[in-house]
């Protein structure tokens, strides 16, 4: 049997591959309100352009997952 050990002093952010993660997973995301049929009605309750709020998802994921700090200096501490 293999152990696996996670080093806890690294980030989940970085383990996971930092920023270009947090951008993939958002964007899909967001694509699949877009296209899934099961995600209308909540898709139905956003903006059409949905750029500022992938943007803001982004800093605030990355910063809930041990990343830079961008969200809370832009909007205040993540509640």
């Amino acid at each position: 049997m293999t152990t696996t050990t996670v080093d806890h002093t690294v980030s989940i952010y970085d383990r996971i591959g930092g920023f270009d993660t947090v951008d993939r997973l958002v964007e899909t995301f967001y694509r699949n309100m877009d296209e899934l049929p099961e995600a209308r009605g909540i898709r139905a309750v956003h903006a059409d352009d949905l750029g500022p709020t992938r943007a803001i998802l982004k800093v605030y994921l990355a910063e809930w997952l041990g990343g830079p700090k961008d969200y809370s200096a832009k909007k205040g501490h993540p509640r």
